[in-house]
């Protein structure tokens, strides 16, 4: 059996699960028919090898027996024929028997997991990507001074709202969206996340519950699950939002007065307290 090498390789790669970097599916596939984080990505598309290597492995032995049949008795035709269900048959087993296989050389081999990153509400993907001050616009270090910050505080704040707006008030996320719905969840110069955060309406100074806008949530790095069922009270929060005094303050309250930055995915890149 010459190619027996080249079937094992072939069956063992297609059986280990490899590293993907889209978690919004191309072509909607599984039970669900998107992946809500990395791993549910992974095992969906570990699923769909193995249903695809089941109906090669089928295709390769009905074509061998094909052969076989229309042998008329031909010693090598037959043997070239017995190859390939052998072959078939041999990367079948290694595909459905390939967590076992894994299981007994390295159990961690059969477990994938990402870590749950905790507390993290926004992103900085949307804004300019470095931490140097706004000079223009209501996130300049000047204005947030005049809305409560001190001296070297609003120094950070000015580098988080660049990072992670670029000083764009009405911004919304490019990342920080629901599945399945496609909601953006995340709004405005600090990019408060409204699965978790709660907003005052700049109108009235009531507080607006925008967690109880959403169903699942909230919305973290890894479990991007959750749809709008209030569009009234999500419409009032993204307004709340984008208002930049509004923001502003709820940043300065979440982050204990521009002390502790933790919160924000852009402090990853500026290294401001947290």
């Amino acid at each position: 059996m010459k190619h027996w090498k080249v079937t094992l390789f072939c069956a063992i790669a297609l059986s280990v699960p490899v590293a993907a970097f889209a978690i919004n599916l191309e072509v909607p596939f599984g039970t669900k028919g998107y992946a809500t984080d990395l791993v549910d990505y992974i095992v969906t598309l570990y699923q769909f090898l193995i249903s695809a290597i089941g109906i090669i492995a089928a295709v390769m032995i009905m074509i061998s027996g094909l052969r076989w049949a229309a042998a008329a008795g031909n010693a090598e035709q037959i043997g070239v024929a017995k190859e390939g269900v052998t072959n078939a048959l041999i990367g079948l087993i290694l595909a459905l028997t390939s967590y076992t296989i894994l299981n007994a050389l390295n159990p961690s081999l059969t477990t994938l997991t990402l870590d749950e990153v905790s507390g993290l509400a926004f992103s900085s993907a949307a804004g300019t990507g470095n931490c140097t001050a706004m000079t223009s616009g209501p996130c300049t270090v000047e204005n947030l001074k005049t809305l409560g910050f001190g001296d070297a505080e609003a120094e950070m704040a000015a580098g988080i709202c660049a990072a992670e707006s670029g000083g764009n008030p009405t911004l919304p996320s490019g990342v920080d969206i629901c599945q399945p719905g496609g909601e953006v969840v995340s709004f405005g110069l600090f990019q408060f996340n409204l699965t978790a955060h709660k907003m005052t309406d700049p109108s009235t100074g009531a507080t607006l519950d925008c967690p109880s806008a959403f169903d699942g949530g909230p919305y973290t790095f890894s479990d991007h699950t959750c749809t709008v069922n209030n569009a009234t009270l999500y419409a009032q929060c993204i307004a709340a939002a984008q208002d930049p005094t509004t923001n502003i303050n709820a940043a300065r309250a979440l982050s204990s007065g521009g002390t502790k930055w933790g919160h924000w995915g852009a402090n990853s890149k500026c290294g401001y307290p947290s």
